[in-house]
């Protein structure tokens, strides 16, 4: 005889006052949490490094070099004897071989000889020592990203199994039971909380109602709205911490209270044909603006 399937039930979205027993659980993910937030910085300065590296290519028109006449390697350039000058696959390497004072000196003279570039490789030391400013920099950045993931790595050593959530901070995403769900990629990130380290589900559900990943909680509710898990908030969640984040979640319920609760459908449609569709709410009377699904927006009710 078959076990009959239960659902999680649990208060949707809403500030909850548990209390977690689990002390030693909670204090290990509050420091993972800690760490997981020096690891996304640090990823998001390996960006931002790269970037200007781009953004330094672009600037001194260096992109220009690494068209190929021969079509043969899309980053190699060969001056008008058939000689390679550069041979980089991508900026960082472009940059390095710039700091190579005889690979820059060709590329001097090779642009010289043509009009249209005259005046951009006049002073190749400057343009050498910035390059390897640019390249020292991003280099720096990606020892410091790769430390704080080996730190993450180290202190998950010692976790034991115990139930845990984590919220997706790379995007507007769910709560996983894990940093391994098959729906997620290899460049997710996540943020655990804490406070709920240990816990059954009842008390996920009550902070995330629908937001929970169906994939790591088949039997989570997805029939009720309480407010979308923005980029916002999960990015206050890896950034600024638990707290932080448990008073945004407070704000947006405060907000959303103040919000008309009529079903996304409940409308006359009396104006869905329009290039601009509306309709009138059933609930409150108000004039609401609908979706390409027919569904009313979010709305304050008529009269507020």
């Amino acid at each position: 005889m078959s076990t009959p399937r239960t659902t999680i039930t649990g208060t949707p979205r809403t500030e909850t006052t548990f209390t977690n027993p689990h002390t030693a659980e909670v204090a290990h993910d509050t420091e993972l949490l800690r760490l997981l937030g020096e690891s996304y910085r640090a990823s998001n300065a390996v960006m931002n490094a790269s970037d200007r590296i781009a953004s330094f290519v672009r600037d001194y028109r260096l992109d220009a070099v690494t068209v190929n006449r021969r079509g043969r390697n899309p980053k190699t350039t060969r001056n008008d004897n058939g000689q390679t000058i550069l041979g980089a696959w991508n900026s960082i390497d472009l940059l390095e071989d710039l700091a190579d004072a005889d690979k820059l000196a060709a590329v001097v003279a090779h642009y010289d000889a043509m009009p249209s570039y005259s005046g951009f490789y006049r002073d190749p030391a400057s343009i050498a020592e910035k390059a390897a400013e640019r390249v020292a920099a991003f280099k720096a950045a990606q020892d410091a990203a790769k430390a704080a993931r080996e730190a993450v790595v180290e202190h998950e050593k010692s976790y034991d199994d115990w139930s845990r959530f984590f919220l997706v901070t790379s995007s507007a995403g769910h709560v996983h039971r894990s940093m391994y769900c098959s729906s997620c990629y290899d460049t997710t990130s996540y943020a655990p909380v804490p406070s709920l380290s240990g816990s059954s589900d009842v008390e996920a559900v009550a902070l995330f109602g629908p937001n929970l990943c169906t994939v790591c909680f088949p039997l989570a509710p997805v029939d009720h709205v309480g407010g979308k898990m923005t980029q916002t908030l999960t990015t206050i969640l890896i950034e600024d911490g638990e707290d932080a984040f448990r008073k945004a979640l407070r704000a947006q319920a405060a907000k959303a209270a103040e919000k008309c609760d009529a079903a996304p459908h409940d409308h006359d449609g009396s104006h869905g044909h329009l290039y601009r569709p509306w309709g009138t709410c059933n609930k409150c009377g108000r004039g609401v603006s609908l979706t390409s699904t027919g569904k009313m927006r979010s709305h304050r009710p008529k009269g507020q």
